[in-house]
């Protein structure tokens, strides 16, 4: 007498196992991650961003990220890849993480600043801008100018 739904059987059997071989694989790349300094995934990151790689970009930012959890400048450099996409809220999502990590990086509020203006929250880009400044960053001229016309504001 045969089995009901052998292939359902032999198809659920092959799901196991391919989704073992799936964690295995994730599991060995984690691993060699985790070998690696996350220094070196980072300059590898901006390497792949400047070949305008962006995926490729993301996954070295994300190894240092999780090699490192508190490395503010791989978050900040994920929003940068995440803005230069067009996927503002990710990178606000990275820009407040970094800023979490460490209040004083000036040049953070600034790229912030510039998403906000691209979305046109010019409040909140005012306040970045001002915090960058407060913090020694020399804001871009042309940046104030569009600011300033956008948001209907002189300061």
């Amino acid at each position: 007498m045969p089995k009901k739904n052998s292939s359902w059987n032999y198809y659920h059997k092959i799901l196991i196992v391919g989704t073992s071989i799936w964690m295995l694989l994730f599991s060995a790349i984690g691993n060699i991650y985790a070998q690696e300094p996350e220094e070196e995934s980072f300059n590898r990151g901006k390497d792949y961003f400047k070949k305008q790689k962006y995926e490729e970009a993301l996954i070295a930012f994300d190894a240092a990220i999780h090699i490192n959890p508190k490395y503010a400048d791989a978050y900040f450099y994920r929003g940068v890849v995440y803005a230069d996409r067009y996927k503002f809220d990710e990178a606000l999502l990275d820009y407040a993480k970094a800023i979490e990590i460490d209040p004083n990086l000036s040049y953070v509020y600034v790229n912030r600043a510039m998403v906000y203006f691209l979305i046109k929250e010019y409040d909140k880009s005012w306040e970045d801008t001002h915090k960058a400044e407060s913090l020694g960053y020399k804001v871009d001229e042309k940046f104030l100018e569009s600011l300033k016309k956008a948001s209907n504001r002189g300061n």
